[in-house]
């Protein structure tokens, strides 16, 4: 059986996040594909779909795949010709001639971010959607936004993220035979301007001393922990001097003791993935140190300000399970804190429900996955 080729684009370069995405996704179409599939990566950030690539893309791929991940994002370096992640002129997309569909995207705005959006992209996502054989987001915060923007609602379906897929791959975690609780924590360290409220360092680093002395009593209480868990190499580290401070010997940072998984790669994402399985909580800035936990069946706290974690815990029935730092002051002090920690840790239906809505997402996504496989006769 001749196998069929997809293009798949999307942030394939450094992230532990976007990693997930591509492995999650391609393990669940293979997973119901009735043929062979051979994918082809295609870095959206790196990559533009100029007139020659397209020909070869058409000459050799079945499907072109885009997304997903937060695709709805401006990174004026990438100088695209759409305004976001789908590097293509608007022109040049009626010279695909292979079925595109669009998996999952997100609306990837920061929270402070004034810089906006480029004046073609509301017009180009216009057009791809209506040249899409299919269109979908990854929440319905996204949904609703791109609807706002002049796109048809009727003709976007609502996907669970497929990082949320990724299969773990055993690995000993350090300090996993201590007694008490193991705490992931993930914090961006990107984009401070755009994250945070007020002067943005003086409240990152007022933010993380809250969290960092809220977990150090929930140690204290519980034994246990806490986990320092990079997406990104190095920028990840931003506010860890302030948690080693405080939490001392307590705190495990996995870019050093765990040098073996970084960096992050497609084939390193399924250990990622059991780290995350390992822990009782974690608590991530990153979207995808939610959705991934949330895979694998562990208990989550997103913080932050962007709307994707706000979309996510929406998404899942538990949009309580937020440290919003929009709300600075208010919310984010360290009592603030443990008590929201310790309200996750001690809801004993919060698994099930957690299990359950995953089931949910499994059906919803296998289905449209079959929708996008038979285009290609998959």
């Amino acid at each position: 059986m001749a196998a069929k080729t997809i293009w798949h684009v999307g942030g394939w370069n450094r992230n532990y996040g976007d990693f997930a995405i591509q492995a999650g996704l391609q393990c669940m179409l293979r997973r119901v594909a009735g043929e062979p599939l051979i994918f082809v990566p295609v870095d959206c950030q790196r990559t533009w779909f100029h007139p020659a690539l397209i020909d070869r893309m058409n000459a050799e791929a079945d499907l072109l795949l885009v997304g997903g991940g937060g695709m709805v994002f401006n990174r004026p370096e990438d100088d695209s010709h759409s305004g976001w992640q789908f590097n293509i002129a608007m022109e040049d997309l009626a010279r695909v001639d292979v079925p595109i569909v669009v998996h999952g995207i997100g609306f990837n705005q920061f929270a402070y971010d004034r810089s906006g959006f480029r004046p073609q992209m509301n017009d180009h996502l216009r057009r791809t959607q209506e040249t899409a054989a299919l269109f979908s987001t990854r929440n319905e915060g996204t949904r609703a936004e791109l609807m706002r923007r002049g796109l048809d609602g009727d003709a976007m379906a609502v996907l669970p993220d497929s990082g949320m897929f990724v299969e773990p791959g055993p690995i000993v975690l350090p300090g996993s035979d201590g007694d008490g609780v193991t705490i992931g924590v993930n914090w961006a360290g990107d984009r401070v301007e755009q994250r945070w409220p007020g002067d943005p360092e003086e409240t990152a680093a007022a933010v993380a001393r809250s969290l960092a002395e809220a977990l150090r009593d929930v140690l204290a209480a519980r034994g246990g922990r806490v986990l320092w868990v990079p997406h990104l190499m190095e920028i990840d580290r931003h506010a860890r001097p302030i948690f080693e401070e405080v939490l001392g010997e307590s705190l495990i940072d996995l870019e050093q003791a765990m040098s073996h998984i970084y960096p992050p790669s497609l084939y390193q994402v399924p250990f990622l993935a059991d780290v995350y399985r390992q822990c009782d909580l974690v608590i991530g800035m990153r979207g995808h140190a939610n959705i991934i936990p949330f895979g694998v069946g562990t208990r989550v706290i997103g913080i932050g300000s962007h709307n994707k974690n706000r979309f996510f815990l929406e998404e899942i029935g538990e949009p309580n399970a937020l440290i919003d730092v929009r709300r600075y002051p208010d919310a984010c002090s360290a009592g603030d804190m443990r008590a929201l920690i310790d309200r996750i840790l001690d809801d004993d239906c919060l698994p099930q429900r957690l299990a359950d809505r995953r089931a949910a997402f499994v059906e919803t996504a296998d289905a449209f996955n079959r929708q996008a496989l038979a285009l290609i006769g998959g």
